[in-house]
């Protein structure tokens, strides 16, 4: 239950809980919430009550969540998801030592998955709109890129395209996990 212990009317009549669906940053996110009825009195004129509901503002932080699940993976979607650089192979060890929502069973995804977010229709993140992290710019694959050892498969998320990267440069990282 969230709730807030300050009272914005003057004449508070009761609280019921009610499940209420909060739509923040492209998510729909059920919360129940506590709902303060109250009835307020229209001082200068006296002349009839005034029932309103008042909803209890709450902080995206505390409704933002630090993955996105989608069919059967979850990803990671937390303010790292779009700060952290590395080269490849260091993606590939973060991925597979992240403790994120109670699991530890990251690794960073491959090509097939991370095409799979991409939303051709939007640019600028050219992105699934669940996500909220995201930089334009390039993400890092576990796909190795077959014509080259030193490459690897990169999506570029300013346009949602599929290039191949030098291992040794430094790329953006979102780590996946499979669902259960």
């Amino acid at each position: 239950m969230t709730s807030v212990g300050v009272e914005p009317c003057l004449y508070p009549w009761r609280v019921n809980e009610y499940e209420v669906l909060s739509h923040i940053k492209g998510r729909h996110i059920g919360l129940p919430l506590r709902i303060l009825l109250c009835k307020e009195h229209n001082i200068q004129k006296r002349k009839k009550m005034k029932y309103f509901i008042i909803l209890i503002a709450i902080s995206v932080t505390l409704l933002a969540s630090n993955t996105v699940k989608i069919d059967k993976l979850e990803w990671q979607d937390n303010s790292q998801a779009k700060t952290t650089k590395l080269n490849w192979q260091d993606a590939k060890e973060y991925c597979s030592e992240l403790d994120l929502e109670g699991y530890d069973d990251w690794r960073l995804p491959n090509i097939k998955e991370l095409q799979s977010i991409v939303d051709i229709s939007r640019i600028k993140p050219a992105i699934k709109r669940d996500f909220s992290n995201v930089e334009n710019n390039y993400y890092w694959s576990s796909s190795e890129y077959i014509a080259s050892s030193k490459s690897a498969w990169v999506v570029y998320f300013y346009f949602g395209y599929t290039y191949n990267g030098s291992k040794s440069s430094e790329y953006f990282v979102r780590c996946v996990r499979a669902r259960q």
